[in-house]
């Protein structure tokens, strides 16, 4: 009996320990919570959710190699359950293995198609793979879900302006500075877009923005005095 309830048992001891760790997570205690991640793995090395917390926090410490292996772990234990696949992508993308991402990010969206971090990533891999039209349909996918992320929306402005669509970035653009009109960098590539989609005076404005935010700002200030020099004098016609 002894033996029988001490079996019983350990699945539910691995489960405290997977709990306590995502409260010592939730408090910024990560080295104590990586601690009871590994208790309840070594406990219970069935408990899918075990392994996903613990790539987690493997991450987190800069472990990565033996984070993919938890991830992986996970998704075999559970190959329903979406985010192992997204988060294992993100580390296969930081590792430049853009493709393995792009299966992983596929693989979660046809698991759970509403999880908008995926779309996100998986435009930015098959941007980088040259997947260009996929990208800004994933992008969109992104914003639609997303409405009010300014990443998304700058991620999808900076692809539309490489490909020549100035107009529609600068609708993206424009929804980036008006959620947070802190960020240099959009007013910036305001700037450039709405120059390149001829509104002179509108890029102007957005590099003297970007400049206020980011005085340094060499490259944006070279602009604005380009197109400062070549605006027609007061009164006469351009």
């Amino acid at each position: 009996m002894l033996r029988s309830s001490t079996s019983i048992a350990r699945p539910s001891s691995a489960k405290a320990h997977l709990n306590l760790g995502v409260g010592l997570s939730a408090l910024g205690h990560r080295d104590e919570a990586l601690a009871q991640y590994e208790e309840a793995v070594r406990l219970d090395p069935s408990l899918p959710s075990a392994h996903y917390n613990l790539a987690l926090a493997l991450s987190e410490h800069g472990r990565v190699d033996e984070a993919v292996t938890q991830y992986e772990t996970a998704i075999r234990l559970d190959p329903e359950y979406a985010p192992p696949h997204v988060n294992l992508g993100l580390l296969l993308a930081n590792a430049g293995r853009w493709r393995e991402a792009i299966a992983q990010y596929r693989t979660a969206l046809a698991l759970d198609p509403g999880l908008p971090t995926a779309y996100n990533n998986l435009a930015v891999a098959l941007e980088r793979t040259g997947a260009t039209d996929e990208a800004v349909e994933a992008y969109r996918m992104a914003v639609r879900m997303m409405p009010n992320d300014p990443r998304t929306h700058f991620n999808l402005g900076s692809i539309l302006l490489g490909t020549g669509k100035a107009t529609d970035a600068v609708a993206q653009y424009r929804e980036v500075v008006r959620i947070d009109p802190s960020i240099p960098e959009a007013q910036a590539a305001l700037g450039e877009a709405l120059e390149k989609s001829g509104d002179r005076a509108g890029a102007a404005a957005a590099y003297r923005r970007a400049l206020a935010l980011r005085s340094d700002w060499a490259a944006v200030r070279e602009r604005l005095a380009a197109l400062e020099a070549a605006a027609p004098a007061p009164g006469r016609e351009p």
